[in-house]
């Protein structure tokens, strides 16, 4: 069975395709709230295990889970040109710099690309508590779990000769959505938005800016330090999140949005948030296609609804930058593929440093280089 957390739509849905002993199954749970956290997810699954359906579950040897690509991290680090030998004790050294608490992370990494001088590491990390909680709601209520991935997942091919093209896939849902970004096997960028067609169709509500969307936090941080910029009060959490989020900062409305009325006012609104939409989407690519990446992304394959198609290609006309290419696929098709076991989440624990590296000439970038004769 399928266990599949759809964050784009804010659903559970349970799967399981017809065999010579059991027939067909499908259940599909819609939640009041986004899914984009650990306790919206576990609230979620403790719903979702009262309900008759889900003692299907129990029936099933093993079962396979798909959580949403926000569990998961990706990076990259820029090394020196050591020996072979010693690039991974180095780099995991810069890992255990950057991360203190490195053992409260799964963790993987894959040599990306190097010239004479310079080596890139790439990574990706997952926290560990917030992925084996979610596997012990099921395990304590006698639900095996014998497969885990994440969503980005479904775009990426067991072929190891397919890599020679780097692919970017634009997902929307109703209440998020994502850019993915992959080559081959591996998936290397996975860029969250936190919205998507209920609020680029809202033709009520204008977006000032395609980031940090309703991000409460950073909204109440601007307010307090508007408010408390010659002060010398602390700036600590509990100080922060007492400011409201509207006394946080506010934008000068352009004066269409006065000037235009009813229908006309409503197609400007759905405009302006499919162009703003589009301008982060074209940034995104614009960074990928750059040293140390240069993956050359023109082309955007999109999962999302038809209307919103339409939109965003109607907003890409005005520079030309990207062409969207529709897959004509739903969510339910998409997940009819397989759920495969992800090998992040059986590593082991960072090792501690094994060998004394120079500090001086790593940092100097002298570590690695060629001695001269």
């Amino acid at each position: 069975m399928k266990i599949i957390i759809n964050q784009f739509d804010n659903k559970i849905k349970l799967v399981r395709e017809a065999n010579k002993k059991q027939e067909a199954f499908s259940f599909e749970m819609d939640f009041p709230y986004q899914l984009n956290t650990y306790r919206a997810k576990a609230k979620a699954i403790h719903e979702l295990l009262t309900t008759e359906e889900a003692k299907e579950l129990k029936k099933e040897k093993s079962n396979s889970l798909l959580l949403s690509d926000n569990v998961i991290g990706f990076g990259l680090f820029e090394l020196p040109n050591l020996a072979k030998n010693k690039t991974k004790d180095v780099f995991e050294t810069r890992f255990r710099m950057n991360f203190p608490n490195f053992n409260d992370y799964f963790f993987d990494s894959m040599e990306f690309s190097k010239d004479q001088k310079k080596v890139f590491y790439f990574y990706k990390f997952a926290k560990r508590d917030n992925v084996n909680k979610i596997l012990s709601l099921f395990k304590t209520n006698g639900i095996n779990i014998s497969n885990v991935n994440v969503f980005s997942s479904l775009f990426v091919t067991d072929d190891k000769d397919s890599n020679a093209y780097p692919i970017a896939t634009l997902v929307i849902g109703d209440y998020d959505s994502e850019l993915i970004i992959s080559k081959g096997n591996t998936v290397f960028a996975v860029n969250i938005f936190g919205y998507g067609k209920i609020t680029l169709l809202n033709d009520k509500e204008y977006l000032n800016s395609a980031y940090n969307f309703n991000n409460e936090e950073a909204l109440s941080f601007s307010g307090f330090m508007k408010n408390h910029f010659l002060s010398n009060d602390p700036i600590e959490d509990e100080h922060i999140l007492n400011v409201k989020p509207e006394d946080g900062l506010s934008y000068t409305a352009p004066k269409e949005l006065r000037l235009l009325k009813e229908n006309i006012l409503e197609q400007y609104i759905i405009k302006n948030n499919f162009r703003k939409y589009y301008a982060r989407v074209t940034e995104i690519i614009d960074f990928y296609s750059k040293e140390p990446w240069f993956f050359p992304l023109k082309e955007i394959n999109v999962i999302a609804p038809e209307e919103v198609l339409t939109h965003l290609v109607e907003a890409s006309k005005e520079d030309k930058l990207l062409h969207f290419v529709d897959q004509a696929i739903t969510f339910d098709t998409l997940f009819e593929k397989e759920i495969k076991d992800c090998a992040l989440f059986k590593k082991g624990k960072v090792k501690g440093e094994r060998r004394k590296i120079n500090w001086k000439a790593f940092l100097n970038m002298e570590i690695g280089k060629k001695k001269k004769a």
